[in-house]
């Protein structure tokens, strides 16, 4: 049995990743500023410690008491509370003493504590979630972890820190890091949770509603089902990874949103199905989407063996079954 300290806790990937690591017989020392989910309240296997990853005195005590064996980073603000911030508020976090904003400074600040307490307590291992968001615009049709880091949007540009802090603490001071690049991750919904566009638009059209739609929907995305984004992750956790490196967690396989809401439209009873072509509302493209985010699981799939490959259809299925819909289409595609 070993000890895995995960941070983000609360979060939707740790929601999967913590019970398959107790299916592991681990233990879980679980970090977030949010309280324990009802779900893993009174499990022995873990401890639940709600602060802030700032906190530097309450990580080294966490650090003395459990001796993780590998540190599961996860903890991000969600892309609302990175974009809040006006021009005035960034320039006026960077020149402050405390850096406790905006969103992004806050999330690298915790990471380089994290990293930190890692380092003075024997080099703990750390796995990172980041994000396909560092790309950028990319022109190739898959991205692999060679590509450019060229990221355009405030998740991007978290998550390329983050990335970089990696490689510089790794190189500098010998610590192992495994960076997790997540594509577009969807999956059934979860109460507090923003939620994905596949799950977003599930919810919409069973309920009736119209779809916002940003840009003009051919936009191309690689979709990654949580479950088995996570099984990958855990393999990830469990390979003997030296130095720094990057895997993308993804399926290799693109679809356009407007193929996506096609797809949900198909598995749906017939009876809860709405005219999509009336129903979405286009919006103009934002800034720092992309027009075509898929990925290359090649270097995933030769260092754990294991890939995300669930067809979209069926994951959509699953989503809606997990919404509580039950007679559902099954489709082959």
């Amino acid at each position: 049995m070993a000890t895995y300290l995960v941070t983000g806790a609360a979060g939707y990937i740790a929601s999967y990743l913590i019970p398959a690591l107790l299916r592991k017989k681990h233990q879980v020392v679980a970090i977030d500023h949010l309280p324990c989910p009802e779900n893993f309240k009174g499990l022995n296997e873990i401890v639940w410690k709600q602060f802030d990853l700032s906190r530097s005195d309450v990580l080294d005590e966490i650090f003395r008491q459990f001796t993780p064996g590998c540190c599961i980073h996860l903890a991000k603000p969600d892309s609302q509370a990175l974009d809040q911030y006006t021009p005035e508020a960034r320039i006026q976090a960077i020149y402050s003493s405390d850096f406790t904003s905006p969103a992004i400074l806050s999330a690298v600040k915790n990471y380089l504590a994290l990293m930190e307490a890692a380092i003075r307590y024997g080099k703990v291992p750390i796995v990172m979630g980041s994000s396909d968001s560092v790309y950028g615009p990319n022109m190739s049709a898959r991205v692999c972890e060679r590509s450019s880091l060229q990221p355009i949007s405030a998740k991007g540009l978290m998550n390329f820190m983050m990335e970089q802090s990696s490689r510089y603490y790794s190189l500098r001071f010998g610590v192992d890091i495994t960076i997790a690049r997540f594509f577009n991750l969807y999956g059934p919904w979860r109460s507090g949770w923003q939620g994905d566009v596949i799950s977003r638009f599930c919810q919409s059209m069973t309920q009736g509603d119209s779809l916002q739609l940003y840009g003009n929907g051919l936009q191309q995305r690689d979709f990654v089902f949580i479950e088995e984004a996570v099984k990958s992750l855990e393999q990830l956790i469990y390979a003997d990874q030296r130095g720094c490196s990057a895997f993308n967690i993804c399926t290799s396989q693109g679809v356009s949103i407007v193929q996506l809401i096609s797809m949900i439209e198909s598995v749906i009873p017939p009876d809860g199905r709405i005219e999509c072509a009336a129903a979405i509302d286009f919006q103009s493209a934002r800034p720092g989407d992309l027009h075509c985010a898929i990925g290359s699981n090649e270097k995933l799939f030769r260092k754990t063996g294991i890939k995300p490959e669930l067809p979209l259809a069926e994951g959509i299925r699953r989503t809606l079954e997990g919404m509580g819909l039950s007679a559902l289409r099954r489709l082959t595609v």
